[in-house]
């Protein structure tokens, strides 16, 4: 499962989603040339894509944003790319599955201000009210892994909306292993 998510706490909109492969294996790709969603989330995007495949025992997947602007009352995100990457791995003779995954991240910038990104996962920065995570690794699930190259969280307060914003999302896993041929 390949997938650009945009979420609020009032809207769920996902954008070039995938969606999951059946067991059999495949590959899915869904790619969109222009985003724009209007205030109070702002964001703006030039390139999304989603590519996501499986066969014979490996699974991978990959999200790509380009040209990303999110703009949130006294926050501004840019970036020129936000990459998410995964795969899972049956090994037969260990009947057992091996993930990874990383991120790419290039020329992002928060309220004007570079932010340099090491590639190490869970980079935290807070911002006011804001946490910023690069890339956000969600908690290991059996055989599965996931990233998200960006994941910025605004709780709701007085006067600010709240928001929760994952950029590039991948999701790669293998059910069972020895894998069926």
């Amino acid at each position: 499962d390949a997938t650009v998510k945009l979420l609020t706490s009032n809207t769920h909109l996902v954008l070039g989603d995938t969606g999951n492969l059946e067991p059999s294996g495949a590959t899915r790709t869904d790619t969109v040339l222009t985003l724009d969603n209007p205030a109070p989330l702002e964001v703006h995007s030039r390139t999304v894509d989603a590519v996501t495949s499986g066969a014979e025992g490996t699974s991978a997947s990959s999200a790509e944003v380009e040209k990303l602007l999110i703009n949130l009352p006294g926050l501004k995100v840019t970036a020129d790319v936000l990459e998410a990457h995964t795969t899972a791995i049956c090994d037969r003779p260990s009947m057992t599955v091996a993930t990874s995954g990383g991120s790419t991240i290039a020329n992002l910038s928060i309220n004007g201000k570079a932010v340099p990104f090491n590639g190490k996962p869970n980079q935290k920065i807070k911002l006011g009210v804001a946490t910023i995570h690069l890339p956000a690794p969600s908690p290991p699930e059996v055989n599965t892994q996931v990233v998200n190259a960006l994941h910025v969280k605004v709780p709701g307060t007085p006067g600010v909306a709240s928001a929760d914003v994952i950029v590039s999302h991948a999701e790669s896993g293998i059910l069972t292993c020895p894998c069926n041929d």
